[in-house]
């Protein structure tokens, strides 16, 4: 969901319609007053709490391109996506392969001219899809690729003859052609609400447009429906993945923390999203029922919607909020996640550009960066007992059999010292940090001591190390306030049991205990080299497969 302007269909949905109905509505009012940027208030004393991460209880995996950016289609028409932006190529390289997409609102804006000389506002031409492709091979990602649904000129043959001359000049790079854009809200635009906005308006048309891009371009791979709000899933997605079994690549849904008014808080970007788990579950069910090759994505997502909250969407706490919001959509069986990055104002873009011209790095590119540092593997389970309200915690295990915790401390003023209990000695260890000035600072965000320069320049220091052996099995910690860390620990082959707990400040403590399957310790440094990531429970060589059937089908 883009900038303010592009929404005036949102303009007659009220707050409480956005965001759910009265349940939801008044879910948010009392999140809304939890004190202290989403960490509910804690009376007495601290209790002692135990995290337990089990890999034998898999959630989810990071595997192949699950990063990834969302831009507006409108774009294509100015000197951003080409081989020569040195800067944006090295931002992008910096995440590992992903995956763009372009659409939003803008793709009813944006104009097919087969003829067009390029580089022309409000117009898509041949040439322009050239310069994407430069792009793309020049920082190894796939493209998402919208065409107009409810404009003036579109019609079944005009996107079937854009999507079959984008299949030609992106041949391998596309991933498959996203025919429409939150089609959830057509209702709301009087203008568009005759043409598609209902249902069965919709599913009728978007079903012409798909069979004449199947004719034009066989093996074409479709997306959709891209709805924007997940109180639609029930009466938008889950039909539309119902209609659409068997001939559906991928499954995609929107997803926005928050949407106008003076809620847009870091208070609420920090603390959970309570409807989240369950859509998530929702949509997993959903591409199940659609037989959909590649899962499930949340192709357009960020803090707050209509650009972003300035003095919240562009802070350190959305740094903090992405580490969180990328592991747990894994978790929850998405593939990937692309963060819409339109705009230039004080909202939520992680990469700021002015007509192609990076501008700024903001904090919520180091989320994402720390997201893309932890290389593939398996997300699995943790439980805290107690919980602890402030520290969120995740954990992967990869195929050499590394683990790697992701902790992201909340609490804006008081640091969490943590005693890791390994089910068995370890050989090494390194801790790399996330920080900032504070969840409101704008500036100072750093990972693992380093800034990040505006042409891609990233030297990080050397990691905390960590030394193993003679049957050492706990690892202290300290999160800092307002901070996130990732330790990445390479485990002894033989299992030591272990059960030590290390006291804490006035006497608490805080055990992390690792129940794991015995594997092979690896060669992990704690720095893995940027991969592909993706998930959706499929195993690394199912990954591959989707991967190679998706760009197949979309090969001309």
């Amino acid at each position: 969901m883009p900038e303010p302007d592009d929404h005036p269909r949102l303009q007659s949905f009220s707050r409480r319609t956005l965001l759910g109905g009265a349940a939801a509505g008044a879910a948010l009012a009392s999140l809304r007053v939890a004190p202290g940027f989403g960490v509910p208030a804690v009376s007495g004393t601290t209790a002692t709490p135990t995290l337990t991460i089990d890999p034998g209880a898999r959630l989810g995996r990071i595997g192949a391109r699950a990063l990834g950016f969302s831009f507006e289609k409108s774009t294509l028409a100015i000197p951003v996506f080409q081989a020569s932006n040195t800067d944006l190529v090295a931002l992008f390289r910096l995440l590992g392969p992903g995956v763009l997409r372009l659409g939003g609102n803008s793709v009813d804006r944006t104009d097919w001219d087969p003829s067009g000389a390029g580089l022309s506002p409000g117009v898509v031409a041949p040439p322009d899809l050239a310069r994407l492709r430069g792009f793309l091979d020049a920082v190894d990602w796939q493209v998402l690729y919208g065409t107009p649904f409810v404009s003036t000129g579109a019609s079944a043959a005009t996107v079937a003859d854009e999507a079959h001359t984008a299949a030609g000049v992106l041949g391998a790079r596309l991933d498959g052609v996203e025919l429409c854009n939150e089609p959830d809200l057509f209702a709301a635009n009087p203008a568009h609400a005759a043409l598609a906005g209902t249902f069965s308006l919709f599913q009728s048309r978007w079903n012409s447009f798909a069979a004449a891009v199947r004719a034009a371009t066989p093996g074409t791979a479709l997306t959709g429906p891209a709805c924007c709000l997940l109180q639609t899933i029930g009466t938008w997605t889950t039909p539309f993945a119902t209609a659409e079994s068997g001939g559906l690549d991928q499954l995609t849904q929107h997803y926005y923390r928050g949407f106008g008014g003076s809620g847009q808080t870091i208070d609420l970007l920090l603390t959970p999203d309570p409807l989240l788990g369950s859509s998530l579950a929702d949509l997993a069910v959903a591409a199940g029922v659609a037989g959909a090759p590649a899962g499930f994505r949340l192709t357009e997502t960020n803090s707050f919607a209509s650009g972003g909250q300035p003095g919240v969407s562009n802070t350190f706490a959305s740094a903090l909020w992405a580490v969180e919001h990328v592991l747990r959509s894994l978790e929850g069986g998405a593939v990937g996640l692309n963060f819409h990055n339109s705009g230039t104002g004080a909202g939520y873009p992680a990469i700021v550009q002015q007509g192609g011209v990076v501008t700024e790095v903001r904090p919520l590119y180091f989320g994402l960066l720390l997201a893309a540092r932890l290389g593939t593997g398996d997300l699995v389970a943790t439980s805290q007992s107690p919980p602890l309200p402030s520290l969120r915690s995740h954990a992967m295990q990869a195929a050499d059999g590394t683990v790697r915790v992701v902790l992201v401390n909340v609490d804006p003023t008081t640091d969490q010292p943590l005693s890791l209990l390994l089910p068995r000695a370890f050989r090494t260890g390194t801790i790399e940090r996330l920080t900032g000035d504070g969840p409101a600072a704008t500036t100072g965000t750093r990972l693992g001591g380093s800034d990040v320069g505006t042409d891609g320049a990233f030297e990080p220091g050397s990691p905390e190390l960590v030394a193993g052996g003679s049957g050492r099995a706990t690892l202290p910690v300290t999160v800092a306030a307002a901070s996130a860390v990732v330790v990445t620990i390479t485990l002894e082959p033989t299992a030591t049991p272990s059960t030590t707990t290390t006291s804490g400040p006035a006497g608490s403590s805080t055990t992390v205990a690792l129940t794991s399957q015995a594997s092979p310790g690896g060669a992990g440094d704690g720095r893995a080299p940027l991969h592909r990531l993706g998930g959706q429970g499929a195993t690394s060589s199912d990954q591959t497969r989707r991967g190679a059937s998706l760009q197949s089908r979309s090969r001309s």
